[in-house]
């Protein structure tokens, strides 16, 4: 048709014109034209035309393309990656760019994890990735009348860890209005119910140690009695009921005398402070403070002499009974804040004093020691009243993290919990930690070295397992968390000039 000395038929064969005698316009007629779909007839005379040429302006007679990318090894500037090399356009071969599918011509890592800064989720030292976020809930014991027990219990106190049957995993242990029982850990196969105490003496609260020196722990029981069951090793226990008939409403163990073994020390439900000695077998109570409607027992050395003393949490306030030589001295207010939930010390600052962490109706209060048994006024560290105060070392750097959980608006009764993680000079801000359950404890649940949400509810119990998380990282360097600029400042983590406090 075109008249340049191919048949129509042979043009649709290799691809040219039919109807225009020069196809690609090069000046030579398409039966002349050794590249009639190449303009520049084989420009880099490697006998292949552009159109079947891998590498069309660098020699290349064997057309060899090791990865296979449609880039000829001749002119391959990503030779081994299989795609179009470059492919956000920043200049850098996706097998050597930091972010190969977005452009970061600066290579900028500043953890140095191989992922750079523009396509890093988690930018900060170690990517990040430290605990404690927190993975799906996972279900313990149901006791709704839906569990596969069909039980109809309710929680009556604080589940927590513990290991009677010294496995070295970490068991729990719940109070129900039936009785003490503890869940055996058989990750990641589902908990064994089994019991500490058959008997329903209402117990409320809780403490675990090794009472008789045997080398497993016990645990200490309050609430319409004091009792101690003792375990035999294996997790099977046998529950003394102490003389003393009295209700508590706080119970501890510890050397109160310094002998070496753990004392018990009980507040009775709206009478004083009690301690039964350890002599072998826990003595009946003597008094150790007058002092009524105590909620709350911390002990610690707050005078440094090297006596255990005890801080004691009541509705007024915070108290502190010194342990002397001649026994124990009469109790002196320290704090006085309303509804006193918990009590927490240690040296958060390094300097030798101890300090306090109150958890009260006014909030979560932070008192700096300034020398024996002496603070610094109370600093509020979160502004809504405390439910539960829970102190641990959440994302494994050696400081003491608290976790809160305050009392959302009624009517729905739910809570929410904040993570605020210890750092130089004190705290960061409250992180959202999830929502919150009536009782918490931080417990390692599947041994994998990070501390898991331990959570029960009026008849739930279950736990989150911690997972990496950037939440808990300082990107930018910039003194706050990312979790502080994304969920309370709004601020972007990976920029340290728009930081704002």
């Amino acid at each position: 048709t075109d008249g340049d000395g191919l048949d129509d038929r042979a043009e649709v064969a290799v691809g040219t014109d039919p109807t225009t005698s020069d196809t690609d316009g090069d000046g030579l007629d398409d039966a002349l034209d050794a590249c009639p779909l190449d303009p520049a007839n084989d420009v880099d005379g490697d006998g292949w035309c552009a159109e079947v040429d891998n590498c069309p302006l660098d020699a290349s007679v064997s057309r060899a393309d090791a990865d296979q990318d449609g880039y000829g090894d001749a002119c391959d500037l990503c030779l081994g990656w299989d795609d179009s090399g470059d492919v956000d356009g920043d200049g850098l071969c996706g097998d050597v760019d930091v972010c190969p599918y977005q452009a970061n011509p600066l290579q900028a890592d500043a953890d140095g994890d191989g992922t750079g800064n523009a396509c890093d989720v988690c930018p900060g030292p170690s990517d990040g990735l430290v605990p404690f976020g927190l993975g799906g809930g996972v279900i313990i014991d149901d006791c709704l009348g839906l569990g596969d027990e069909g039980c109809t219990y309710t929680w009556e106190g604080p589940a927590r860890g513990f290991d009677p049957d010294g496995d070295g995993d970490m068991d729990v242990l719940q109070l129900t209005n039936a009785g003490a029982m503890w869940y055996e850990n058989r990750y990641p196969a589902a908990f064994r119910l089994r019991r500490v105490e058959n008997a329903t003496f209402g117990w409320l609260q809780s403490d675990v140690g090794d009472v008789d020196g045997d080398g497993d722990e016990d645990v200490l029981l309050g609430g319409r009695q004091l009792g101690l069951a003792l375990n035999d090793g294996s997790g099977t226990f046998t529950t003394v009921v102490l003389p003393a008939a009295v209700a508590t409403s706080a119970v501890r163990l510890v050397d109160v005398d310094g002998d070496g073994d753990l004392d018990a020390i009980a507040a009775v439900d709206g009478g004083p402070v009690l301690w039964a000695e350890n002599t072998g077998a826990l003595q009946p109570p003597a008094l150790v403070a007058a002092l009524r409607d105590v909620t709350g027992i911390e002990p610690a050395d707050v005078d440094g002499d090297g006596d255990e003393d005890l801080i004691l949490s009541r509705a007024d306030g915070v108290w502190w009974v010194e342990r002397g030589v001649g026994g124990f001295a009469a109790p002196i207010r320290w704090l006085a804040t309303p509804d006193v939930v918990s009590v927490h010390t240690w040296d958060d600052d390094g300097d030798g004093e101890l300090d306090l962490l109150v958890g009260s109706a006014e909030g979560l209060l932070h008192l700096r020691g300034t020398g024996p048994a002496t603070f610094d006024a109370p600093t509020l560290l979160h502004p809504d009243p405390v439910e539960q105060l829970v102190v641990d070392d959440l994302n494994g750097d050696g400081a003491r993290d608290v976790v809160v959980t305050t009392p959302d608006p009624a009517p729905y009764r739910t809570s929410t919990k904040s993570a605020l993680l210890g750092r130089a000079g004190g705290f960061t801000l409250p992180i959202p930690f999830g929502l919150g359950t009536d009782t918490s404890a931080l417990v390692d649940i599947d041994g994998d070295g990070y501390l898991d949400d331990l959570a029960s509810a009026y008849a739930w119990l279950g736990w989150r397992r911690a997972v990496g998380s950037c939440v808990f990282a300082d990107s930018d360097g910039g003194g706050w968390l990312d979790g502080e600029e994304l969920l309370t400042f709004g601020t972007d983590p990976s920029d340290p000039f728009d930081d704002a406090p």
